[in-house]
């Protein structure tokens, strides 16, 4: 099966710009949303979005990290419209709610695995 395309975004990590893809998964021990990111070249695993806090999320909700290595995070993904903040931005574990058409926008083949019942 091809693979769909995704599109490339620019993260902005101390002052090195890092081009990235998304990729969308399910935590296997509770099912709750993983969001992460990848170098665009070489696919490799850039950044762990959002954590696994065992706290029961309705779908497309996820607490991210937005501190120490993911710091500018929240910034981030705001100004790509990813989605919004129930929380408080400026906590280190922000509750952030992802919109499901930019999840399919960013990764079309994650979000088909992931909206399977």
């Amino acid at each position: 099966m091809k693979k769909s395309k995704q599109p490339v975004f620019k993260y902005d990590l101390f002052g090195d710009i890092h081009k990235v893809v998304f990729y969308v998964a399910r935590y296997t021990i509770n099912n709750n949303l993983f969001v992460g990111l990848k170098i665009a070249r070489t696919g490799e695993i850039f950044a762990d979005v959002t954590t696994n806090f065992e706290c029961s999320h309705e779908d497309y909700y996820a607490n991210i990290k937005n501190c120490d290595e993911n710091e500018g995070m929240a910034k981030f993904l705001l100004e790509n419209d990813l989605g919004f903040f129930v929380g408080n931005p400026s906590d280190p574990y922000p509750m952030f709610f992802f919109d499901p058409l930019m999840l399919h926008y960013v990764d079309p083949d994650g979000f088909k695995e992931i909206s399977k019942k």
